[in-house]
């Protein structure tokens, strides 16, 4: 992650498009026919990219699930009968190497349906269970299911939520840019490194009106983003490792030779998922405090300029901030009034 934070993420990349026109690349001029087809009976069109050609949704196995409850949980591609367009919206895309059983993935749509909002799971984890660069591409795919399924609800922007988790960041941000940067708010889990810092395809400011950003796994040949990608950038417990994680700085597992995303293999990595339930519970309010690396490492974070972070994180936040945790569950440490 380092200690100087005065870069950013980018998220430039054209626009997604059709017909015959030839598309630019990292690896040369690709023929957009050829990476034309149907989503949700609407024709789109992307790239290739990291040297792979994003899978169809039928091959990837793309789902919708609206979430109404742990026990009743259903896979459809039309809203409940009890939506309520007056309600925040909250879409849950996770990442590399899981899918939506994943325990803390369930979690967070258990608490926010809880909280009132309207909650839909993306499963795409055939699509991300391929190997990383193949999944990598298929954010794409993922993306572009996502902005037609609101699309064709007419969900109103102003009132959804993207949460992405690892590789499902970036695929938030494929919605954000779809919808011209009209997505309310956009949260980023730990988004993930690897191909995508200091390119264009990552999640950005430009993503959504309001991107606030988790980092728990910024370490050497770590799985998360270490560089600050939203307005609001939030490095707990420095960002770097994670305490009740075990690390062998000697043999890191990189993340091409994972097979499956555990806690024992991805632990600092997909604690940024627990911790952002930890903040939705109502007894639960974790600070972050504006900082610098060498700062937190001093502990010297300024206590006058802090902020919620997490579900509490207040829309119009800005900057870098630095927070801690408890070492296991509970993560709160105290009630936000230290």
């Amino acid at each position: 992650m380092g200690g100087r934070h005065s870069y950013h993420c980018h998220n430039k990349a054209g626009d997604v498009t059709s017909g015959d026109l030839a598309l630019r690349s990292e690896e040369g001029m690709v023929n957009a026919t050829s990476l034309c087809f149907a989503i949700l009976a609407v024709k789109m069109c992307m790239k290739t990219r990291f040297d792979k050609r994003p899978e169809r949704p039928v091959d990837m196995g793309l789902k919708s699930i609206w979430f109404d409850g742990a026990e009743n949980i259903k896979v459809q591609t039309t809203q409940p009968d009890n939506f309520d367009k007056t309600k925040e919206t909250d879409v849950i895309i996770h990442g590399y190497l899981v899918d939506t059983s994943l325990a803390e993935i369930r979690d967070l749509a258990n608490m926010l349906k809880k909280k009132g909002h309207n909650v839909l799971l993306i499963d795409w984890g055939k699509g991300a269970g391929v190997n990383y660069r193949q999944s990598s591409s298929n954010v794409q795919t993922v993306g572009a299911f996502v902005y037609m399924i609101l699309v064709k609800n007419k969900i109103p922007w102003d009132k959804v939520h993207l949460i992405g988790q690892g590789l499902g960041a970036h695929a938030a941000a494929e919605v954000g840019k779809l919808a011209k940067g009209k997505v309310n708010r956009i949260t980023g889990l730990d988004p993930a490194s690897p191909l995508f810092e200091d390119t264009d395809f990552a999640i950005s400011k430009e993503s959504a009106k309001f991107v606030d950003i988790i980092h728990t796994d910024a370490r050497p040949f770590g799985y998360g983003m270490k560089k600050p990608c939203g307005h609001l950038d939030v490095y707990v417990n420095g960002g770097r490792r994670q305490p009740g994680c075990t690390y062998n700085p000697k043999k890191p597992v990189r993340i091409h030779a994972l097979k499956r995303a555990t806690f024992s293999k991805a632990c600092g990595h997909l604690k940024a998922v627990a911790y952002y339930v930890e903040t939705a519970r109502d007894n639960c309010k974790l600070r972050a405090c504006k900082c610098t690396w060498k700062k937190f490492l001093a502990s010297k974070c300024s206590r006058d300029k802090c902020v919620y972070w997490g579900y509490d994180t207040k829309e119009g936040s800005a900057g870098t901030y630095y927070g801690v945790t408890a070492t296991a569950f509970p993560y709160c440490r105290t009630d936000g009034s230290e």
